[in-house]
């Protein structure tokens, strides 16, 4: 291992560029690929025993309704002090939200502000994870520290979650290094979140001559959704979301397929079977409509990721030596998920908003507050002293 030294405010600003001139959108497996291999060189330069892990790929339904399995690529992982008694689990995704053709690419420099895709959320957390890690490897730190950067989050990590929760079993806490609140604050807790996808299939005629023997199944898909969308309020601290329809081929042709794709969000697991069961009976309601099938398919995939227990413990460690850094204090609910909300399901003791300050994500307006850099990487070398 090279002689290591801390870096400066301005060379963490460039680690963090090096990482955004390139896209690595969930399903640009080169793009990830090269992230992993960046990040997986970074871990041997410290000293770590690295593997670059391959997952399997995603189910995912296509715009017309067919299942699909699209390719992932790689993740890495990585042990440090792997003789200790105690390990520390340290995480963060490789990829970002914004496709290839996403005209959101450029990364430029405002003032202390960083303007990019993917800047805060989460090459800046990625860049302060592996600083922060270098600085506690140089102090002489020996506690155990596990490495995951897995490459699927941003679509519910559905390919790596198995690796996230076995290296869970291993390890007495996590620190997850999705960034912090504009304001510096840090999550405390966060609601669980799934996606579904409703297919709906009819029979196609042609719009002018037989238009009686068509079954148009965008309009089902419609009544689907209104259905859905009723449902908000009914269960209290569930919210569901009508996002994205698609359907048919021509104005003029009875479309005979549409796809609804709907986001939910939970404050208690105890709403997920209840949440479920109505989603369903929506669907079922219009299926019973002749010439018409509906298909459910997904669920709540992330439960909610609670603010007391074991992972209040250990955030109010993480408060604490943040306020003798003279850094926030504050710490506030989400209704965003992360791999935190996973790694706590499996019963680890999770803090997951290690990462930097920034806002405006999963937008062209996503920035990442310069400074913070080097002052949460020094936070993450004090909170693995401390633990």
């Amino acid at each position: 291992m090279r002689m290591w030294q801390p870096s400066s405010v301005e060379q963490l600003c460039r680690r963090v560029r090096d990482y955004c001139t390139f896209n690595s959108y969930t399903f640009n497996v080169e793009g990830v690929a090269r992230a992993a291999g960046m990040a997986a060189g970074e871990l041997r330069e410290l000293g770590g025993e690295v593997e670059v892990f391959s997952v399997e790929a995603a189910e995912v339904i296509g715009r017309d309704g067919t299942i699909e399995h699209a390719p992932i690529g790689p993740g890495v992982r990585a042990v440090f002090n792997g003789g200790s008694a105690r390990r520390v689990l340290l995480s963060i995704h490789l990829d970002t939200v914004y496709p290839v053709e996403h005209w959101f690419r450029e990364v430029s420099r405002e003032g202390e502000r960083l303007h990019g895709p993917g800047v805060a959320d989460a090459k800046g957390g990625l860049v302060v994870l592996l600083e922060g890690l270098g600085r506690y490897l140089a102090c002489g730190g020996k506690t155990g520290v596990e490495v995951v950067l897995n490459p699927d989050e941003e679509i519910g990590s559905p390919s790596s979650r198995g690796v996230l929760v076995e290296s869970a079993g291993r390890c007495v806490g996590g620190l997850v290094f999705e960034p912090t609140y504009p304001d510096g604050a840090m999550v405390s807790r966060r609601k669980g979140s799934g996606t579904y996808t409703v297919v709906v299939r009819g029979r196609s005629a042609h719009a002018g001559r037989d238009f009686e023997k068509g079954r148009n199944a965008l309009v089902a898909a419609a009544e689907v959704a209104v259905g859905l969308a009723g449902l908000n309020g009914t269960l209290v601290g569930a919210t569901v979301n009508c996002g994205v329809m698609e359907a048919g081929s021509a104005a003029n042709v009875v479309p005979d397929w549409a796809v609804l794709r709907v986001n939910v969000r939970v404050e208690t697991g105890g709403e997920v079977a209840e949440l479920d069961a109505a989603i369903r009976a929506v669907a079922a309601g219009v299926a019973r409509r002749e010439g018409i099938a509906v298909e459910v398919h997904g669920g709540v995939a992330s439960m909610p990721r609670p603010g007391d227990g074991v992972c209040g413990e250990l955030l109010a460690k993480v408060l604490d030596v943040a306020g003798s850094l003279g850094l926030p204090t504050a710490s506030r609910p989400s209704g965003g998920t992360c791999d935190g909300n996973k790694l706590a399901a499996a019963g680890l003791a999770v803090a997951d908003s290690m990462g930097p300050t920034g806002g405006e994500l999963h937008s062209p307006r996503e920035y990442l507050d310069i400074a913070s850099l080097e002052s949460r990487a020094e936070l993450l070398c004090r909170v693995l002293g401390r633990l």
